[in-house]
């Protein structure tokens, strides 16, 4: 519209608007915004236009409509400070974490100055604020006299502070404790953080990997001095097809076979009342048999199991092309260290025998007394020596 139109628009006596106001009065405000803009009264549809806006609950679509508010105030002059913070802060709402989680930093920073410039200081600071331009925000609380905000702001930054001072600590921490061999104190500060700190993904990982590092009993896969043995450090030794301490899936197996334990410090074998029995050179056990040398059974007739004494009434136990030691006790000596259950049976720990040297975890740390042994530690007695020990999958 020229400014000849607009003028002889003013002075000219107004005129009525008929389809707008009827559907004013229907309710249909949009309908009538339009009709008005049309009939070239704007100061009328802005009118409806901005009471649309303030009923609208969607930040999106305020938006919108304000944006054909602003475009019709610019016809008729500068538009009102007023307008255009009611679409800045409009703007603000659909950039806001809960409308707009991807919502960008550059958006939000010049949507900030934007508003800085309008001097709305409290919209701006919030806007600082969720670009993470905390100085910016902290200086506009402050202009706009939001003491109480700035006090919270503040506190919570220091919270901040000192949780990732709190996290850094115990990252490193958990570090120590396991270059130190002490895995088990790893695992309860690792499970109480992740208690405190359920989000944090990268805790949650740690202590994952603890869990599946650490070393379980009873059956352990070891290398000591070269040679790779499994170790059962349990007094008591069954095996069978299902649920026993050695599982062996033969069809001729029962699900608990053969029984194997120290009766006073004499290793014996017992056969458990099997369907397909226990044999030793062809006669069927019916009783309780000492191992007092070198002998072969067959476990139902086909399964041979080659059993021999070992140190202090334990056995070598030959079966399925494995061999097995069994000490018939919670513990074994593995020269120069001794092998053993952790407190409460769910580890294994390494102690160090009277004059014996600390072990060097993984050849560069040495680890004391009480190592919590996972799998792949790798043991030496001396920096630069061959390994006297490895934990095996």
């Amino acid at each position: 519209m020229s400014l000849w139109s607009r003028l002889w628009h003013r002075l000219s006596p107004p005129r009525v608007a008929q389809g707008a106001l009827a559907l004013e009065e229907r309710g249909d405000l949009a309908g009538a915004a339009t009709e008005y803009e049309r009939e070239g009264q704007p100061e009328e549809s802005l009118r409806l236009l901005s009471t649309l806006a303030d009923a609208d609950p969607d930040p999106a679509g305020r938006v919108r409509t304000l944006a054909r508010v602003l475009r019709l105030a610019a016809q008729l002059g500068e538009p009102p400070v007023e307008l255009r913070v009611r679409y800045a802060r409009a703007r603000l709402d659909v950039l806001r974490p809960a409308h707009a989680a991807a919502a960008s930093v550059w958006e939000l920073s010049s949507l900030a100055r934007e508003l800085e410039e309008l001097q709305d200081h409290e919209a701006a600071a919030e806007a600082y604020g969720l670009a993470g331009d905390r100085n910016s925000q902290v200086r506009l609380l402050t202009a706009a006299g939001k003491i109480e905000d700035l006090e919270l702001l503040l506190a919570a930054e220091n919270a901040r502070t000192r949780s990732g001072r709190l996290r850094t600590e115990f990252f490193a921490d958990l570090a120590a404790l396991d270059a130190g061999g002490q895995r088990v104190e790893a695992l309860r500060r690792a499970r109480t953080f992740v208690d405190l700190n359920p989000a944090d993904e990268e805790a949650r990982t740690a202590l994952r990997s603890l869990q599946e590092r650490l070393l379980r009993p009873p059956l352990l896969h070891l290398e000591h001095l070269g040679t790779p043995a499994r170790y059962v450090l349990l007094r008591e030794v069954t095996i069978g097809r299902s649920g026993a301490s050695i599982e062996l899936a033969s069809p001729v197996l029962s699900r608990q076979h053969l029984l194997l334990h120290a009766r006073q410090g004499v290793p014996t074998a017992e056969d458990l009342g099997t369907r397909n029995g226990t044999t030793l050179a062809g006669a069927r056990l019916a009783a309780p048999l000492a191992i007092l040398s070198p002998l072969s059974l067959r476990l139902g007739n086909e399964v041979a199991c080659e059993l021999e004494p070992w140190r202090d009434g334990g056995l070598r136990l030959a079966l399925a092309g494995a061999v097995h030691w069994l000490p018939f006790a919670e513990g074994v000596d593995l020269e120069p260290w001794r092998i053993e259950l952790g407190p409460g049976g769910e580890s294994v720990r390494l102690r160090v025998l009277p004059g014996a040297p600390s072990p060097l975890l993984n050849g560069a740390l040495a680890a004391g007394d009480g190592l919590d042994l996972c799998f792949g530690d790798v043991l030496h007695r001396e920096r630069g020596g061959s390994p006297v020990l490895r934990v095996l999958p």
